[in-house]
């Protein structure tokens, strides 16, 4: 944050010192008496302004001296600048008057500390003529000084960005909850702030998995909410004693509240909910081979979009598919994640080329219950078959024709 300071002439005298100075202090420029405008917002002497640089024998006279307000102000004043300041406030004599406050002799200068500090958007100005007070032992030049405070930088209040997945009917068996944030958050605050309301409108019981740390994304803006596994999942201990946090055939609101914190220490601009209705659980295992591919024309930037039969889980979808080209190197471009959640769209960075391409999906990738490629999330972690089949290299072939064709599904390597 650099300061608008501004040197100036008094009555055509010339100045022997020029400076700038910014959020942590001035320099050390030299010895010659210079006026400093003390406007950084973090400095506890803000609004002051100190006339630096005096020699012992300035500030010994200056005490022998012991000059009346009235003198001080002629001597050393601070003024609002006229053309910041209304027509009414100018005095009979076309001038402002002096700030108001008191001066304090320093070891080696004066400082004046306005009984009030600066005001945003109005310009200062401060000069300094001692020889009334110390004649010949006054600097030989008037000197004079302008400065503001930085522009207010307006930061507008932290909001909730969005939730995922976005569709407002969601699986009985949904795993988790994405809440994106439009700054940088802090952390700590999600036991007490993000609640899921049910039918009765009233708080699910039990219907969150306690991590030991919240899960944030590096960014610190998206939070990830799990619902309990142990209570998604059936047979398990959880499931069998409470049930499910969500029921089929019912409607729920997860309520994020205002009282969260961003990393700057600002509450949220307001609440956030998201209502949604409960439908059947989805039980099946994602198999791309259900997948629609789209294809694109040769010679055109057009997307490649796949299309599911069901919402995947967002975050994994954005960086668990990419497209592999004819040279077997990832093709660079942008991925756009619509309607959803149940279409991914890539577009190139340069034209297609004709040739053959595949479509290359982590093992990673789930949909919105916890479904992975091959094996639902409520398969028996100790059957070996699941286990493998889920490690498995997944890969759609598809080709890029030099003539339009239509959309056409495709098969699995």
């Amino acid at each position: 944050m650099r300061l608008a300071l501004t040197a100036m002439a008094v009555a055509g005298a010339a100045f022997g010192w020029t400076y700038l100075a910014d959020e942590v202090g001035r320099a050390d420029i030299g010895t010659e008496p210079m006026l400093y405008f003390h406007v950084d917002v973090a400095d506890p002497a803000l609004g002051s302004v100190d006339l630096q640089n005096l020699t012992a024998e300035m500030v010994a006279q200056l005490r022998r001296a012991d000059p009346s307000m009235a003198q001080w102000q002629s001597a050393f004043a601070v003024f609002v600048d006229q053309a910041d300041s209304p027509a009414s406030a100018i005095s009979l004599t076309g001038m402002l008057p002096p700030v108001l406050g008191q001066y304090q002799i320093l070891s080696d200068g004066v400082r004046f500390t306005p009984r009030f500090p600066p005001v945003q958007g109005l310009t200062y100005r401060a000069t300094a003529d001692l020889s009334a007070i110390l004649g010949s032992l006054a600097p030989a030049n008037p000197l004079a000084l302008t400065a503001s405070l930085p522009p207010e930088v307006l930061v507008p209040p932290t909001v909730v960005d969005g939730v995922f997945p976005s569709g407002d009917v969601l699986p009985e068996n949904l795993l988790r909850f994405y809440v994106y944030f439009s700054a940088p958050m802090r952390r700590g605050q999600a036991r007490d702030q993000i609640v899921l309301l049910g039918p009765d409108g009233q708080p699910v019981s039990a219907a969150f998995f306690n991590t030991p740390t919240e899960l944030w994304d590096p960014a610190m803006k998206r939070l990830t909410v799990l619902l309990d596994p142990g209570r998604v999942k059936r047979g398990v201990g959880p499931n069998v004693e409470l049930g499910p946090p969500l029921r089929q055939g019912y409607r729920y609101t997860l309520v994020i509240g205002a009282d969260m914190i961003d990393a700057k220490g600002n509450r949220l601009r307001g609440s956030f909910a998201k209502s949604f209705s409960v439908a059947a659980a989805i039980r099946k295992a994602i198999d791309p081979r259900q997948w629609i591919v789209s294809l694109p024309v040769s010679g055109t930037r057009r997307p490649l979009a796949l299309t599911f039969p069901a919402p995947l889980d967002q975050a994994l979808l954005s960086r668990e598919v990419r497209i592999v080209g004819p040279d077997e190197k990832p093709v660079a471009g942008d991925i756009e994640i619509d309607r959803h959640e149940t279409q991914w769209a890539f577009t190139p960075s340069s034209v297609w080329q004709a040739g053959s391409y595949h479509v290359e999906i982590g093992t990673r990738l789930e949909d919105v219950s916890g479904n992975t490629i091959w094996v639902p999330f409520d398969v028996d972690a100790r059957n070996d078959t699941a286990r493998q089949s889920a490690q498995r290299q997944v890969s759609l072939p598809l080709i890029v024709y030099a003539d339009k064709r239509t959309d056409l599904p495709t098969g699995i390597e």
